[in-house]
């Protein structure tokens, strides 16, 4: 009488093909303790026979390699308010966990909402544009279970002492509102709010970007 069993510290299956009808399957701590302490790795399969010869077919196989995922946002919280200078302004945290992963690549609302401030652990770092994304630099040898605080502001121009967006305004404008229709359909808003809405919307159409070649 012996026992068989079957050990791999690697991720693999077994699946038996052929038995012996006199071999007996254990479960592995049915396996007398001083066969048990010759391994550590994890058992795969266990049995008991009672007789030689005896035939014992298993075929093994590798697992499909998993995948990780490479970064992960653990915690995430936005608050918004009205500033003093009539500016909506949300301030976003984020909690991330990478593993090797030395960028944050997030997607920003659309225009005129504008990113005012970054800051990773607490120091500013300067964020750069990747197409249609923005891409926050994270510090590089950290441990991936470690999460790493982002913190992001955002700035929507509001009418000063009103909760109306400009580009609210600047869109009925842009739809064929004149200025006092403006001033009627938002009560408490007068002509001049809307000129300075417009002019704020000058000063934006009046930046200008050129591209240069870097040898």
């Amino acid at each position: 009488r012996g026992y068989i069993q079957v050990v791999s510290p690697m991720q693999v299956e077994i699946e038996t093909v052929s038995i012996s009808n006199d071999m007996l399957k254990l479960d592995p701590l049915e396996l007398p303790a001083e066969f048990r302490l010759l391994s550590t790795a994890p058992a795969l399969g266990t049995w008991q026979y009672t007789d030689r010869p005896f035939e014992l077919n298993l075929k093994v196989n590798w697992f499909a390699p998993g995948t990780t995922v490479a970064q992960v946002v653990e915690f995430s919280e936005a608050n918004s308010r009205v500033s003093p200078d009539g500016e909506l302004v949300t301030d976003v945290l984020y909690y991330v966990k990478s593993r090797g992963q030395r960028t944050l690549k997030i997607r920003m609302p659309a225009d005129p909402v504008r990113l005012w401030a970054v800051s990773v652990n607490g120091q500013p770092v300067t964020a750069r544009q990747a197409d249609d994304a923005t891409l926050i630099p994270l510090p590089g040898g950290t441990d991936p279970n470690t999460p790493v605080e982002v913190s992001l502001r955002l700035g929507k121009p509001t009418v000063k002492g009103h909760r109306i967006w400009v580009s609210l305004v600047l869109g009925h404008l842009a739809e064929g509102w004149t200025p006092e229709e403006v001033v009627d359909n938002f009560p408490g808003l007068v002509v001049d709010d809307v000129r300075a809405c417009v002019a704020y919307g000058a000063r934006l159409a009046d930046v200008r970007f050129t591209e240069l070649d870097v040898a």
